[in-house]
């Protein structure tokens, strides 16, 4: 077993069990000298052993043609891409964005008003504040979402900004 399996163990135990020499189990001295040795023994390893390069994305979007000629598909993909990258935010985050919610100042701001995995009464959710990018129209965010709102317009019943390009 990894060290993360035995440390949710010890964690078990010493929420379940009761003190042992007046220490809870999981602060007692073997075991914290126990946990150390398996923490040199069975390191924990990385969640992901690698990332992928956003290079290659960014490539194929400077060949792209203009948003305007691009396809719903491939301007839905491109504006969904461009989001992540550069907001950092989960899919829900994303899925959560309404038009009517969408700021368009210098940087662009969205405020999110759903209720999402990270939010909390302590921590609400900041907006998110895009900015242009002039040195390559075909990779600027803001370019693609004035033309995705512009190019969905019409198929649009609803207020949320992404909508499917495949019809039901």
């Amino acid at each position: 077993m990894g060290y993360a399996s035995i440390n949710t163990a010890r964690s078990a135990l010493s929420t379940i069990l009761g003190p042992i020499e007046g220490n809870k189990i999981g602060e007692h001295d073997l075991v914290t000298r126990l946990m150390r040795g398996i923490g040199k023994l069975r390191p924990p390893s990385p969640r992901y052993s690698s990332t992928c390069d956003v290079s290659k994305l960014l490539d194929i979007f400077k060949k792209w043609p203009d948003n305007s000629v691009l396809s719903l598909k491939q301007l839905s993909f491109k504006l969904v891409a461009l989001l992540a990258l550069t907001t950092a935010q989960r899919v829900q985050t994303l899925a959560a964005i309404l038009v009517s919610k969408i700021v368009w100042n210098e940087p662009i701001e969205i405020i999110i008003t759903a209720q999402l995995k990270t939010t909390s009464v302590k921590r609400p959710d900041k907006p998110l504040l895009i900015s242009s990018f002039s040195p390559d129209d075909k990779l600027c965010v803001t370019k693609a979402l004035r033309t995705y709102i512009d190019k969905t317009r019409s198929l649009r019943n609803c207020d949320q900004l992404l909508i499917s390009f495949v019809s039901p």
